[in-house]
């Protein structure tokens, strides 16, 4: 019951804050809002309260799948005592959000598809039980494109995720929960999966910082899998701080080799980054590299046009192939042993029912264990060679490129969208720049480059060669200072308005689901 009381007092403060004090603990980082923590400016609780009311309040964006009040201010009550203590890790105190597919110990993982709804394995992922030792504080489970085979987060079974810039328009994803969760100021950082792009995405099209490290850097066991050699967690937040400080928890690296902007070397390949950009998209992708250059970067124009050629046997291949064995093992694996055909027969969304059931009824044809050995050994090692080859050849630090070559979209039954005037293929052309550091293994750093005329956030990233990760975040944090900062979101509620907060129905509803623990 003490404990009641206190979340209600807590939850209650947040609501009267948001009146009276307006938002400012919202636009902190994580790092900034531990310092203040640690000055007794505020409590975990409050800070946590705070971010809870503003899910609510933005409820509609249907940032979440596991999302429970109790459970997420027990875990701030808790960083608050070890604060007292002065037992708190690196990481205390700071809020965190975990895309839905990673195993967590307070919600099922249910990668956003009906068969694994009660789903709930015994084991933490290794990379959220590193960050939570370290004190980081678990607000919930986001929602997600249906076992990430997907980028709009348009799920037919837990509903669509919305652009926080925009509710008429798509999140990007496949963690397009964890993006919009974070642009919207309910968590500054979250974890999601990166397959081909599902961190960068939807990072873009939201205006903040989304991070895939070079695979295997990150302990992706106790996730729901699509690809061993190319599925990987990844970072993303408003702060490359923040992404940096939960990278020194996860790899126990604290190197930070220094970057200076008038000494960078970046890599441009026009003829296949570049090509075909949204109207809108390459008027902020032509301003941006402008303020680089002006900042002292060089440019170094490379011709990349056999990349694809390069690439393709290295592509969907793979992924097809492994998906099969990756996931019925991990669904045997599990404490329900689900199976394959309760997995297949029950997928709601029907881009993800088309292709996860071709896959397994081999209407979507497979490699052979022979092909796939030549294609890991040979084709992969290849296409590698010659991307990072280009990077390296030209002595660059890494390569430049958009993100995505257009802003968000709306959803649409045809799975298609509008690029200058024409419907193209929603999947392909959202990853068309991002798989190829993902094929690779390399890490890749979607940065927020600015707004359209239209309002959208567009990204622009930073590709490096393995392994070259902790001078990638410094660069992206360089490249990022020399670029005006990406306005917080317009479609998006801060307070409840006018209605004093007690009387707010967005408070009533937050006190009733609290009630349920009495």
């Amino acid at each position: 019951m003490e404990k009641v009381v206190v979340v209600v007092v807590a939850i209650l403060s947040a609501a009267v804050v948001a009146q009276i004090e307006g938002d400012y603990r919202l636009e902190l980082t994580g790092l900034e809002a531990q310092e203040r923590i640690q000055a007794r400016e505020f409590s975990v609780q409050s800070y946590v309260a705070r971010l809870l009311y503003q899910a609510v309040l933005n409820e509609d964006v249907n940032a979440f799948i596991g999302f429970d009040i109790p459970t997420a201010m027990n875990r701030a009550i808790e960083a608050d005592i070890r604060e007292r203590q002065g037992t708190g890790g690196l990481l205390n105190g700071i809020p965190f959000l975990v895309k839905d597919n990673i195993q967590t110990p307070d919600y099922p993982c249910t990668a956003g598809t009906p068969a694994l709804v009660d789903n709930d394995p015994d084991i933490t992922n290794p990379v959220v039980a590193d960050l939570m030792n370290a004190g980081a504080v678990l607000l919930g489970t986001t929602n997600m494109h249906e076992l990430a085979f997907g980028i709009t987060s348009d799920n037919y079974w837990t509903g669509p995720v919305l652009n926080p810039y925009d509710r008429s328009l798509f999140a990007g994803g496949s963690s397009g929960g964890s993006g919009a969760g974070v642009a919207a100021r309910m968590a500054p950082v979250a974890l999601g999966t990166d397959t081909g792009g599902s961190v960068r995405i939807p990072a873009a099209l939201n205006g903040i910082f989304g991070f895939r490290p070079t695979q295997y850097r990150y302990d992706s066991s106790s996730v729901v899998p699509i690809s061993t050699y190319r599925d990987t967690i990844g970072l993303m937040a408003r702060s490359m701080a923040d992404i940096r400080a939960f990278d020194e928890v996860i790899t126990d690296d604290f190197t930070s080799p220094p970057v200076v902007l008038s000494n960078l070397r970046l890599a441009v390949d026009r003829s296949t980054f570049f090509t075909g950009l949204d109207a809108e998209t390459q008027v902020v992708m032509d301003a941006a590299l402008a303020a680089l250059t002006a900042a002292g970067v060089e440019l170094v124009e490379v011709d990349a046009s056999d990349t694809f050629a390069t690439f393709e046997p290295c592509s969907s291949n793979v992924v097809f192939y492994e998906f099969v064995p990756n996931m019925t093992s991990y669904l045997a694996s599990t404490p329900n042993q689900y199976s394959t055909d309760e997995l297949v027969s029950q997928i709601a969304s029907p881009d993800v029912a088309g292709v996860v059931g071709g896959i397994f009824s081999g209407d979507i044809p497979r490699m052979t264990q022979q092909e796939y050995d030549t294609t890991i050994t040979v084709s992969c090692e290849n296409f590698k060679d010659y991307y990072f080859g280009l990077i390296t050849d030209v002595s660059a630090d890494g390569f430049i490129l958009p993100t995505t070559v257009l802003p968000a979209r709306p959803n649409s039954p045809t799975f298609e969208v509008e690029l200058n005037g024409e419907d193209v293929n929603a999947f392909f052309t959202y990853i068309q720049n991002t798989e190829y550091a993902a094929t690779a293994q390399g890490p890749g750093i979607s940065i927020p480059a600015g707004l359209t005329v239209s309002g959208l956030p567009v990204g622009i990233e930073i590709d490096g060669v393995p392994n070259s990760d902790r001078r990638l975040i410094n660069i992206a944090e360089a490249v990022a200072s020399a670029l005006a900062p990406t306005p917080r979101p317009a479609d998006i509620l801060y307070s409840a308005g006018s209605v004093p907060a007690i009387f707010s129905v967005s408070f009533l509803s937050v006190l009733a689901a609290l009630l349920h623990i009495l």
